[in-house]
């Protein structure tokens, strides 16, 4: 049997777009307007200024968004695409996942109170569960090669 459940059927909408090292549960996170190669680039120099010294990898699916052609990658910034149409190999829809099953059932007349609900289930997130969330064993392993330390 399906659950029953209030719904609504308004079509508007947000972005949020986010990144998450698996090996602290180190996360940022930012929301936007539109998800397109402007918004994605708008995240990516965030994400830059916001750590200037380390190196940012990003596992990323092949949106339009994450290889448009005019998208501007700063420096300290690399994109690892996984294959096609794999969400499943991606640690960040894990986050998601766990986010949209707070909200599935919720109900909000704009999207104002959905964007504190949304801030709220980011800053209830704690290190700890960020890294089971998005610590897949495959990705530890290739920090440690990374390191120089093998398994």
């Amino acid at each position: 049997m399906k659950p029953i459940g209030v719904f609504q059927q308004k079509f508007e909408s947000f972005y949020l777009y986010g990144a998450v090292e698996p090996r602290t549960g180190e996360s940022f996170f930012v929301e936007a307007d539109a998800c397109n190669s402007e918004s994605f680039g708008e995240y990516l120099k965030a994400l830059s200024e916001a750590f200037p010294d380390s190196l940012n990898v990003l596992l990323v699916d092949n949106g339009r968004h994450h290889t448009a052609k005019a998208l501007e990658i700063p420096e300290n910034v690399r994109l690892v695409f996984l294959p096609p149409y794999s969400p499943e190999l991606n640690p960040i829809e894990r986050v998601w996942q766990a986010m949209k099953e707070k909200v599935a059932w919720l109900t909000f007349d704009t999207l104002d109170p959905l964007r504190e609900r949304v801030k709220e289930l980011v800053a209830e997130f704690s290190l700890p569960q960020l890294q089971s969330l998005t610590g897949y064993s495959y990705i530890l392993q290739a920090l440690q090669c990374l390191n120089g330390s093998f398994l």
